[in-house]
């Protein structure tokens, strides 16, 4: 996520699949590393792709968004 560094304090990421991508291979996914990285540029929301996107080792993620304070949303 290099992006991260260009992004505002508080800002959000978003993760969607791309219209050309062969879901079949190739799904969108998150996890702690993405928190992690969000936390360094203190980014404050994950918005995924609803029934679309895996999270990766989800407890943990969920535990890491809620001690930081970041916000996970499907839409």
């Amino acid at each position: 996520m290099g992006g991260g560094k260009n992004a505002k304090k508080g800002g959000c990421v978003i993760k969607v699949a791309k219209p050309t991508q062969d879901k079949r291979f190739d799904i969108p996914a998150v996890g702690l590393k993405t928190l992690q990285t969000m936390k360094k540029y203190k980014l404050s929301l994950l918005a995924v792709e609803a029934n679309e996107t895996i999270i990766v080792e989800q407890e943990k993620v969920v535990e890491f968004a809620d001690k930081n304070n970041i916000v996970i949303m499907a839409v």
